[in-house]
Formats: structure tokens, sequence, C-alpha cells
């Protein structure tokens, strides 16, 4: 998922209002309309929004999550956490006034370390239903190891969590492509030949070998990454070092990154956002401006390679439901806009209008409003079985505006 969208409306001041026959604002103040005036028409901007790509991810409230591009553009979740075991003399005995000493202790066990990633697959704010199916995910574990002697490192627990699956163990091939599960994933990380420097030995899992692209895909859900990590050091079962040693500060520090590269396929994501409404037509308490009749213009702009559906809802000052903008068989379809072909990039947004025409009883009945509620499902063509990659500079962009026309009852 994090407040992720933050779409916000203003009044287009620096817009002029238009009119029919070309003349300004002045003449046709409401005060001034009399029997003999024929019906002007006046164009109200109303509403104003822009979702880009980095409104929908923004990672800023969690600083272990990052969001990088390559030189493309394409864009890239990245989620990790680290843990460091505690230094060596906190369990092994030192001599006074030693710093190091050789290590001849056979299978000595060291700290269990622990920790979780919080994946935040919810990666639209307020997403209520919805899938995504990453093409390319990764899982990177590296390990930074100062012991001058060999070291196993048991995985017993690697598992991922979400509310529909439940826990999902990773199943992870080793270097001869035998599959691994937890409790029993043993890694052999390098290890320091000179007493104050580390080695640093990385791991990379993908689809190729792993499970990986099961624990990160079905229903958009909480979803957690739990790992449990022991080590024994100078195990009997591994090759002795030439020269082992200890330092008083020796010890190992494991890292996990899960990246997720935009390219992939969703379907049925659902966004929306709740914001102040006040249309200063036909107000019940007195408005400026009265009118018999308006049109809505709404004019979308789709710079996304994802279709969508809108649903503009108008809320009284009690938060009840009061009139949708579309019915059921009339929600505005934004079509995805369209990928030149290589690199699956699109160059240009698709722009759509769509007028709306509303008596004055639909009228009285909004201008009671508000709030309004925008909320929209963003699906990859082909109902959700086309892949797509995201890149830096998308945005979906709604300007909503009103074509009264305006009366002196």
């Amino acid at each position: 998922m994090k407040s992720i969208i933050k779409i916000s409306f203003i009044y287009l001041l620096s817009l002029t209002l238009l009119f029919n026959n070309g003349c300004v604002k002045e003449e046709y103040d409401p005060n001034k309309l009399t029997a003999l005036n024929h019906a002007p028409e006046l164009a109200i901007p109303l509403v104003y929004s822009k979702m880009t790509v980095e409104d929908i991810l923004n990672q800023d409230d969690d600083p272990t999550d990052d969001l990088t591009q390559d030189a493309a553009g394409l864009l890239t979740l990245i989620y990790k956490t680290s843990k460091t075991s505690p230094a060596a003399n906190d369990y092994i005995s030192f001599p006074s006034g030693s710093l190091i000493q050789p290590f001849t202790t056979p299978n000595l066990s060291t700290p269990i370390i622990a920790d979780s990633i919080d994946l935040n697959l919810k990666l639209f704010n307020k997403v209520t239903d919805g899938s995504f199916y990453f093409e390319d995910p990764k899982l990177y574990v590296i390990f930074e190891n100062s012991f001058g002697t060999p070291a196993e490192i048991t995985l017993s627990k690697l598992e991922a969590w979400s509310d529909s699956a439940g826990l999902l163990a990773f199943v992870l091939d080793d270097n001869l492509g035998q599959p691994m599960q937890q409790p029993n994933i043993l890694l052999v990380p390098d290890y320091s030949g000179t007493p104050g420097t580390s080695v640093t030995t990385t791991y990379l899992w993908d689809k190729s070998n792993s499970n990986i692209a099961d624990l990160v895909t079905e229903d958009i859900a909480n979803r957690y990454i739990y790992y449990e990590a022991s080590s024994v050091v100078n195990p009997t079962s591994q090759p002795p070092a030439s020269n082992p040693f200890v330092t008083d500060s020796s010890k190992y520090k494991m890292e996990v990154i899960l990246e997720l590269p935009l390219h992939g396929k969703g379907k049925y994501v659902v966004l929306g956002d709740t914001v102040p409404f006040n249309m200063d037509i036909n107000e019940p308490t007195g408005s400026p401006v009265n009118a018999t009749e308006a049109t809505l213009v709404i004019n979308t702009f789709n710079k996304f390679p994802l279709e969508a559906i809108m649903q503009i809802t108008f809320l009284d000052s009690l938060g009840t439901i009061i009139e949708t903008l579309f019915n059921d068989d009339q929600k505005e379809i934004i079509s995805a806009a369209v990928e030149p072909g290589p690199g699956l990039k699109v160059i240009s947004p698709i722009h759509k209008m769509t007028e709306i025409t509303m008596d004055k009883a639909r009228l009285d009945l909004i201008s009671t409003a508000k709030q309004i509620v925008i909320t929209g499902s963003l699906t990859t063509t082909g109902g959700g079985d086309t892949s797509v990659k995201i890149y830096d500079g998308y945005y979906i962009e709604i300007k909503l505006a009103a074509r009264a026309v305006l009366t002196t009852q």
C-alpha cells in the first residue's frame, strides 16, 4: 500500500469565466439580470486533480522502503531490513587485555537474529480490492562477516504472511539447483582473512530459482516477510580456515532486500479519496449563482497504461451519500494510454471529455454537498492479463467544470 494518494482539489482562480457571447464577467452580475435578458451560460471550474505515480508510491513514512528508477525511468519498489549479531565478546571469553585470539572452538553457536519486512503491497491509498502480478521480483540475502573462520547460517524461518493466504514458506534453490525450505535453508558465507575487516556475500533468488513470485502476488493485502537466522561458527562440516581467528568485535550482519520492478499486470485495483466540495450553484442558503440546468464537463488525461473506471460521489455535512455523478451503467471509463512498443513506455497521455447534463432538481440536490469522494479502479488491458511497465512521470489528471444556464429565480 501509507498515505499514498495526495489528491487535492482547488478552485482554479486563474481561469477566466467564459460566456457564449464572449462578454466579460461584470456584464452578468446575477443582480442585474432581468426578464428581458436572454439566458446566459457561465463556465465554473470546480475540481482539479492530478494523481502522479509518485503520489501513489510515496514511501516517505517508512525509511526502510525506497523507490528507484533505472536509466529509462522504470520504477522499482524496494523493501529492506537488516540485523546485526552481538559482538563476539558478548558470548566468547577473551584473555584479559586481548582483542584477538586464535579460534579453535568447534561448532560455536551465535545468538539468533530475527526481523520482518512490511511489504505494504497496498500500492494505492484506501485500496479495497485488487491483485498485481510482478514479472521480475528479486530477493537478496546479504551477509557481512568479520569472523576469521567459516560460518554456517541457517535460516530457520523465511516465510511470507498475508491476510488471504496466511503463512507461506520460501523455497530457495542452493548453488547446485536443489530446493531448500525452512527450517533447513543453509548458507555458507565467505569469511574474513584479516582481523578488523569483514567480507560480504550476496545471495540472489528470483523466479528462476525460487517460489518468490507466488509470495508477492495474489490479493493486495497487508503482507510481511519474516526471517530468523542462527549461525554456527567454525563448524566441523566445513573446511577449516588456515589461520582461524576471532576478535572481540567479530560479528555478522544480515540484510534482506526485496526488489519489485513495476513490470506486471494488475486487476481491479481500487483507489479513492474524500475532499471538501462547494459548488456555489443553487445553494439553499442563498447562492450568487442560480441555474435552471447545468452540464458537468469532465476532462481526463491518463498517461498510465491502465484502464480506469471513475465514480464521483457527493456527501452532505454528515457524510451521507446524496448523489453520484454516474449511475451503475454509465461510469466514466478512461482508456489506457497507448504504449509505443519497445520498453512498453507511454509517451503521450490519452484524453477523454464527458458531459453530463443536470436539471435544476439535481443541481439543488448536489448543491448541498460538502464533500465528494472520487473512486476508481485501475486494470491492465485485456481484463488484467496484459503486462505493463510503470515509469516515472505517469499520471491521471481530472478537470471538472460546470457550464450553467443562469436564472434570476
